[in-house]
């Protein structure tokens, strides 16, 4: 029996250069309207973000903004990697330099090396937004070029639809993974607070070792930013709240 093979898909770049010739404004809508709805899928976090790709005029808009504000939550991200490898070894040297030290110069160094892993520890709590934000906003960015991609050839409302059901029951399982590895987290962070052991057990995870060069300095923030409060860290919020 003969094997059918499949035809490569298309380069981006085509896609994207048929979709401004060929996609009718009514279609670009319902292509954004189903990103949306997506973008919803993956996240309360991502309510902003569905909110703002409702608001462009067609899916090339939508792409643009999207590697925008990429760009811009790399520009944020990259100096918060510099510094926590910095501090890391900071930390690592300070350590050693208090497992060494007398007992009447240690409390002082613990009090040093606390402050410098609590720095640590909130430079990991920014950056893990930043990552999730990266995550989030290259798949909805793929999700507009796939539905694209779709819509030039055709493709019926109800195979997207269904492809589109498919996709999110998936995010959704994959979102309460999520929370309830963030609720066994709490709950070992509150365990570890009553340990008397805290601290020992937090050095123990930093060692003398290469480091990689620091990130190259951040460019400044973009002014024309499509989705302007994409990316702010404030406590107990997201890039997209």
């Amino acid at each position: 029996m003969e094997e059918k093979n499949e035809a490569p898909a298309a380069p981006e770049s085509e896609i994207r250069e048929r979709a401004k010739k060929e996609m009718t404004p009514q279609a670009g809508r319902s292509v954004l309207g189903k990103v949306a709805d997506f973008a919803v899928s993956l996240g309360k976090g991502a309510a902003a973000l569905a909110d703002r790709i409702r608001g462009v005029r067609n899916p090339e808009e939508a792409i643009k903004a999207l590697d925008a504000q990429l760009e811009v939550n790399r520009a944020r991200r990259e100096p918060l990697v510099a510094r926590s490898e910095k501090l890391y070894g900071e930390i690592a040297a300070k350590k050693k330099v208090y497992m060494a030290a007398a007992p009447v110069r240690k409390k002082i160094l613990e009090l040093e090396l606390k402050g410098m892993v609590s720095e640590y520890k909130s430079l990991e709590r920014q950056l893990s937004v930043y990552f999730e934000n990266e995550r989030v906003l290259t798949t909805v960015r793929g999700r507009t070029l796939e539905l694209t991609a779709m819509g030039l050839r055709k493709v019926s409302e109800k195979e997207i639809d269904r492809l589109t059901d498919d996709i999110e029951g998936a995010a959704e399982d994959a979102e309460d993974v999520t929370d309830a590895m963030n609720d066994l987290e709490k709950a070992g962070k509150r365990r570890v607070a009553n340990d008397s052991a805290e601290f020992a057990a937090i050095l123990d995870g930093f060692e003398e070792s290469a480091l990689a060069d620091p990130a190259p300095e951040a460019a400044s923030r973009q002014s024309d930013d499509p989705f302007p409060g994409f990316g702010e860290t404030e406590k107990g919020s997201g890039v997209f709240e």
